[in-house]
């Protein structure tokens, strides 16, 4: 699974630094760092590859979004009731 963590807003047009700060693997992972200023850059003089770049983060994005979208709507079809707290 691929997961993205610290990218900028508006993908590769503005300068801005909002960034992730702190990301948990729960099963073993392998990290890469990309230098956020060179990709910026690359974007910038290479519109083709800035769009790829775009379409693949706007695919990861949109699949977070109807995961999220299909736990919500799990939990609100059948929600649990709790008549009484143990103990």
């Amino acid at each position: 699974m691929v997961s993205i963590h610290g990218v900028r807003c508006n993908l590769c047009h503005h300068r801005c630094k909002i960034k992730v700060l702190i990301s948990y693997c729960i099963e073993d992972s392998e990290v890469m760092a990309i230098d956020a200023d060179k990709l910026s850059d690359l974007c910038e003089k290479d519109p083709v590859v800035g769009y790829k770049l775009m379409v693949k983060i706007a695919q990861v994005y949109f699949e977070r979004y109807k995961t999220a979208k299909r736990d919500l709507h799990e939990m609100v079809r059948t929600p649990t009731v709790i008549t009484a707290l143990p103990g």
